[in-house]
Order: structure tokens, then sequence, then C-alpha cells
């Protein structure tokens, strides 16, 4: 059921279609957007929604963002995003379009996460960092920039603590990092010895 009167009325308000497709991203083709009016969304509006990521793996599956915009779109999530999201269709849809690449780019690769205060920066992105490892596979460059940052003098005991919930002993993805670790020679930091000694 599309209330075509009540559409139009939140759709003329940002912050009301900011709230409405927050809590309903499932409903975004019930907006009938156009191409620019999507851009416009993802461009000024997506950083301000409370559910990001589920918002934008809404557009991505109802293919309303072209293809050539969609590492631009999830850059300016990714910026704005402290967790990552629990839907697993919204992860495979964000999966599919390239999202782990983006959070490399953006978060990984930042020279804020094992420079000046470091454990400050990657403190408010703990939980996203914890998730996005957790759901996606082992990476090289991921877990030597984890040993870099954890070199450091001071470093995140907040991000450690999330590591606590599948770095296990025998879970395929301790292994896997380990093994990257190893092949690689890497002197593993104190903290996480824990994991991967």
């Amino acid at each position: 059921f599309v209330n075509v009167p009540m559409i139009a009325i939140i759709k003329e308000n940002n912050e009301y279609l900011r709230g409405f497709l927050s809590e309903h991203p499932d409903k975004v083709l019930s907006f009938n957007f156009t191409p620019e009016q999507v851009r416009k969304f993802w461009t000024t509006q997506l950083k301000h929604c409370q559910n990001k990521l589920a918002v934008l793996s809404s557009f991505l599956r109802n293919g309303l963002i072209p293809p050539d915009e969609i590492n631009d779109a999830m850059e300016i999530a990714v910026k704005s995003i402290n967790e990552y999201v629990t839907d697993v269709s919204d992860h495979l849809t964000l999966q599919a379009n390239g999202f782990f690449s983006v959070f490399k780019s953006e978060i990984i690769r930042s020279n804020s996460f094992a420079r000046g205060l470091a454990f400050l920066w990657v403190n408010e992105r703990a939980d996203l960092i914890a998730d996005v490892i957790e759901k996606y596979p082992a990476d090289e460059e991921t877990i030597l920039r984890l040993v870099e940052h954890y070199s450091r003098p001071e470093s995140s005991d907040w991000l450690i603590k999330r590591f606590d919930r599948f770095f296990l002993p025998a879970a395929p993805i301790t292994a896997a990092y380990k093994a990257i670790l190893t092949q690689n020679s890497t002197a593993i930091p104190a903290k996480l010895q824990a994991y991967f000694s």
C-alpha cells in the first residue's frame, strides 16, 4: 500500500525523508525518485541518515545508483559511519558493490589509522572496523595495518576488546590472519599476540 499524498509530503522535506528511509529503507521505490533526485539524496542527505548503510544498500539493491557513481556513494557512507550493518542481505549487497575496497581506502589506509593520536581515531570506529574484519575474508593489507597500529605506544584497547568475540583460537578467520602474518614473517605486537601467537 502506497499513500501517494503522504509520500509527496515526505519527499518534499529532507528531514522527513531521511527519517522515513532510515526506518523503512525497503520502501525506497515508493518515492519514484528520478536519477537526479537519487544522486542529490546520496550526495547531500545519506550522511545524515540514522541507518546509512541500510539505506545505501536499498538504493543499490534496487539499481538506483549508476555503477560509475557507486564508489562515490560508498565513500560518503563510509566517512560518516561508526558501525556496519547487521542484516545479511544488506551485507551481501554492500559486499557485491565493493564496500570492502572503499572501507580499506577510507579507514585502513587512512593516515589517522596509525599516526598521531591514532588510538582515538580508531576508538571512534572500533565497532565498524571489527564488524568489517569479522565479515570479510582475511586481508593482508588489513592485518599489516593492524600490526602497524598496535606497534605504537598508544593503541586502541576498544578495538582489541571487540576482537575477543571473533578472533578465537579455533576460528577460521584467526587461522587465516595468522597464516598471513607467518607468511610475511611479521613481528606480532604484544596486544595482538593473544590472537596470533
